[in-house]
């Protein structure tokens, strides 16, 4: 759900399930576009791994100030460029995937939050429904935070040509009305919602009471040149 005050296990086991994939890959450099912390880097440089993060306000060591639209690479500089729940944080998703396509000798891997693949369940609607209005708040304070993007819209940003293999990664266990509480105070900010906003956000803590609200999962994609 963004950039949360919390640090759940959920958000950890994600993070882990990726960090496992780009290492799996076997890649001698990875660029981490939306680096955060460095988590990424910092996994890569203990395995050996030649790595390097962005973020647009910086951040900790081996995380560099920049934008994903004018990445500081040359073209096909890095084996892979990976961009973790970053697409529905990016004003001009095609341009910074262009770019990322650019600076990759190898591919992209890419994750986005997911609240799950088809036909979704009573758990994930109420889930993305959470999400969504979390958001809205977001927006009001004048923060970008676009709701996530789906399977069908990340694809339709990919290179022509791009061989593609998507896995999705259920997220554990339910929200917590308490939970979902904090997530609104860091949403707000001192905003007062909206009469109609107050009614659906009792109706979600409402749910979480009776553990009917599903934590947020992750697609993952890895793309790959041909």
């Amino acid at each position: 759900m963004g950039a949360s005050p919390l640090s759940t296990t959920n958000t950890d086991a994600l993070r882990r399930a990726f960090i496992e994939r780009v290492l799996a890959c076997r890649p001698t450099s990875v660029l981490d576009v939306g680096a955060g912390a460095g988590t990424l880097v910092q996994a890569c440089r203990a395995a050996g791994i030649r790595a390097l993060g962005i973020e647009p306000a910086g951040g900790g060591e081996g995380v560099l100030r920049a934008d994903a639209t004018h990445l500081p690479a040359g073209d096909e500089s890095w084996d892979w460029v990976t961009l973790r729940h970053v697409p529905h944080h990016l004003r001009r998703p095609a341009e910074a995937f262009a770019e990322a396509w650019r600076v990759a000798r190898v591919g992209l891997w890419i994750a986005e939050p997911c609240f799950g693949r088809g036909s979704l369940s009573e758990g994930e609607r109420l889930g993305l429904a959470a999400d969504r209005w979390l958001k809205r708040l977001d927006r009001r304070r004048g923060v970008f935070h676009a709701d996530i993007l789906g399977s069908a819209e990340l694809a339709a940003l990919l290179p022509p040509g791009a061989r593609v293999r998507e896995e999705f990664i259920p997220g554990s266990g339910r929200w917590t009305a308490a939970e979902l509480a904090a997530e609104r105070e860091h949403s707000a900010r001192g905003l007062t919602p909206f009469a109609e906003e107050e009614s659906e956000w009792k109706l979600l803590v409402s749910a979480a009471e009776q553990g009917r609200v599903a934590r947020v999962g992750s697609l993952l994609l890895e793309v790959r040149r041909e």
